[in-house]
């Protein structure tokens, strides 16, 4: 699968922050994966919903690490979705899993969307 998606790296002081603070203010994270649909408009519809090219080849699904309140939130957040509602993700068939941030040193590495 490819997916873009740009590193951000933190300091230690805002990742021990973060760890620290109530569970309900700081989020959960989930990794979602979404494999797109495989009928013969499904192509079309990835192009018209995301009018870039890709040089990496087809694409065939995402991966994303949403951080939300709960998994009814991840819900809500991934049916607003353009590629959700322009039938690009097989929405019906997403792998949701609850995750745990590792700390890697006094780094932490999270996946951020790259803008358009």
């Amino acid at each position: 699968m490819f997916s873009l998606c740009t590193p951000v790296i933190r300091a230690a002081a805002s990742v021990r922050a973060a760890a620290t603070a109530p569970a309900a203010s700081r989020g959960l994270h989930f990794l979602v994966t979404l494999n797109d649909f495989t009928d013969k408009d499904a192509l079309a519809r990835r192009m018209a919903t995301r009018p870039r090219t890709f040089d990496s080849g087809t694409m065939i699904g995402s991966y994303m690490m949403y951080k939300a309140d709960s998994l009814d939130h991840v819900h809500e957040l991934l049916k607003d979705d353009p590629y959700v509602q322009g039938r690009v993700w097989d929405y019906e068939n997403a792998t949701i899993t609850p995750v745990r941030i590792a700390r890697l040193g006094d780094t932490v590495l999270e996946a951020t969307p790259k803008k358009e």
